[in-house]
């Protein structure tokens, strides 16, 4: 029989190639020091419906790892360790587990599939929910997440033990997601009680829509003109990360996924420099706190913008995984992927002072195209692993020689 435990994933995708690093280091350390020495940051922080192209990726990763480790019942192998030598009930019940990524409703999701011999009962379950939860904290998932996975978009880094980590068994998981699922089903239904508030919805959205529509005709015509004129200067505006372009900060964030920032322009002709989304996103926010009256509001908002789980605007980095201060007595978390950064502060912040950023552009580079991650010749094959490998692996030797066993 299989018996399933979902739990969230997440990752760090490095569009350079970078696979000297880990999971961690894009949250502890300072770009300047992640990059190499006159590069910008050019990584994303991907979720779970980030993740779907990359799920065979990952999952043949984790095939090959387990084939080194050598475990053929998977994290059981190391299940009767110091305090759970007395849980054998437990362990011969369940034949193996093994991590996997499944994608359930356009999102990926970390699953621990179990080969059990018989039912469990339920304190049977909390204890494999407790051993797999330290499985990916501290042990598999701790030295997996150590490791880059080669991607044909760059290095990717995966997370079994992200924020707001929780495990569930296949029905408590599908029970919960049928809820959010019934929820969102009927806020249309009551929208319909009301046709006036659809209508003006609907010429709200057809307004919209046409705004874009003409935003993107004056950038057509804008690059292809600049285009034109630097072809017939002799010289194309390229930077070392691709061809440059120009982008409305009120197009949808989507669009600058990917992309490499270069600077801000704003509609009296200025602009900024910005080879980083963090310094992108300061030069925005500071621009906007310029304004007296944008400042006050901005006040009025510190400690009343918060996401799912933690402070995203306040007037000290309390509370936030990585704030930004921006301006004197002002942070913004920032510890986000480069669409979500851009709506936090055009949706969140921008719209709810009414700061009109409608003139306002951003120059983007697309990341250079047909880069490879060669094996450097100093990387030891896997035979020529030594005790220092493997301890930076998560597999430690036992003392007595016979065999070895996933770090704790």
């Amino acid at each position: 029989m299989i018996y399933k435990f979902y739990s969230p994933v997440a990752a760090v995708i490095d569009y350079t190639g970078n696979d000297r690093l880990e999971y961690a280091a894009y949250f502890d350390y300072d770009p300047a020091d992640i990059c190499e020495e006159g590069e910008a940051e050019n990584f994303d922080y991907l979720l779970g419906e980030d993740i779907l192209q990359f799920a065979e990726d990952i999952n043949r990763a984790i095939q090959q790892d387990w084939n080194e480790i050598k475990a053929k019942s998977g994290f059981m192998e190391f299940f009767l360790w110091d305090s759970r030598q007395a849980q054998t009930e437990v362990f011969e019940k369940v034949e193996s587990a093994f991590p996997k990524i499944e994608i359930v409703n356009d999102i990926a999701y970390a699953v621990t599939e179990c080969s059990i011999r018989a039912n469990l009962t339920i304190g049977e379950v909390e204890t494999l929910k407790d051993y797999f939860s330290g499985q990916y904290s501290d042990g598999w998932g701790e030295s997996f997440e150590q490791h880059a996975i080669k991607t044909k978009w760059g290095a990717l880094y995966v997370c079994f033990w992200p924020e707001g980590f929780m495990m569930e068994t296949e029905e408590e998981f599908q029970t919960r997601i049928d809820k959010e699922g019934q929820s969102a089903m009927r806020e249309p239904v009551e929208e319909e009680k009301n046709i006036s508030a659809l209508v003006e919805e609907e010429k709200n959205m057809s307004a919209y829509v046409e705004k874009i529509r003409e935003e993107l005709h004056e950038t057509v015509d804008r690059e292809i003109d600049g285009f034109l004129l630097r072809l017939e200067n002799g010289e194309l505006l390229e930077s070392k990360s691709g061809l440059e372009r120009e982008i409305p900060l009120s197009a949808m964030p989507a669009y600058f996924k990917g992309k490499k920032p270069v600077a801000v322009l704003y509609p009296d002709g200025t602009e900024a420099a910005a080879p980083t989304w963090k310094k992108a996103a300061v030069h925005l926010l500071q621009h906007c706190a310029e304004d007296p009256e944008m400042l006050e509001r901005l006040k009025e908002m510190q400690g009343k913008v918060f996401g799912r789980n933690r402070l995203l605007f306040g007037s000290d980095g309390n509370g936030m995984d990585s704030p930004l201060e921006f301006y004197p007595g002002m942070f913004l978390e920032s510890k986000f992927d480069t669409e979500t950064l851009l709506k936090v502060i055009t949706k969140r912040i921008f719209d709810a002072v009414g700061y009109d950023y409608s003139g306002i552009r951003l120059r983007v580079a697309d990341p250079a195209p047909g880069f490879r991650m060669e094996k450097t010749p100093e990387e030891p094959e896997e035979s020529e692993m030594g005790e220092n490998e493997m301890r930076e692996k998560g597999i430690r030797k036992e003392e007595n020689g016979e065999g070895f066993s996933l770090t704790m």
